[in-house]
């Protein structure tokens, strides 16, 4: 059975399309920042649009890239194998798309306790579209926890 975990965050944007979408650490609660699966969805309990692009992160360990995090397989993963603020996790679509919610698996204490949604249409410049605090607390292990703007 697959649990999900809702929270509801404060968006700043208008739905707008964008070609790069990425969710940045904000607060860490572990030692690592860790994703086994990422996803992010036109409307809230829509499908992952997560396909056909390429995926991205402010680094990675060398074993674990990017793209383990949007292979629809929860036996693989993402990892910095460290935890800084500022990490990002993100996707470049082959078309902009729309994104309402985002949704994050991972496993133990909690990947982190505050994350950013942003995005951009050049993958240089970010806007925040949505941010949530406190995610520690709330934090489901190996459920698709979910961040809807």
């Amino acid at each position: 059975m697959l649990n999900l975990t809702e929270l509801i965050g404060f968006g700043v944007g208008g739905g707008d399309a964008h070609l790069y979408w990425r969710l940045r650490l904000t607060a860490g609660s572990g030692a690592f920042f860790t994703m086994y699966e990422v996803e992010f969805r036109a409307s809230a309990g829509g499908v992952d649009q997560c396909s056909g692009g390429t995926a991205f992160a402010s680094y990675s360990n060398p074993s674990y890239p990017p793209a383990n995090a949007f292979d629809n397989n929860g036996g693989s993963l993402w990892t910095t194998s460290r935890q800084l603020v500022g990490d990002y996790i993100g996707y470049q679509f082959a078309a902009p798309v729309s994104v309402q919610q985002a949704g994050y698996t991972s496993y133990g204490v909690g990947p982190c306790d505050g994350l950013i949604l942003e995005y951009s249409d050049d993958g240089t410049t970010y806007t925040p579209y949505g941010e949530w605090t406190g995610l520690a607390d709330t934090f489901v292990s190996g459920a698709i926890n979910l961040l809807t703007v």
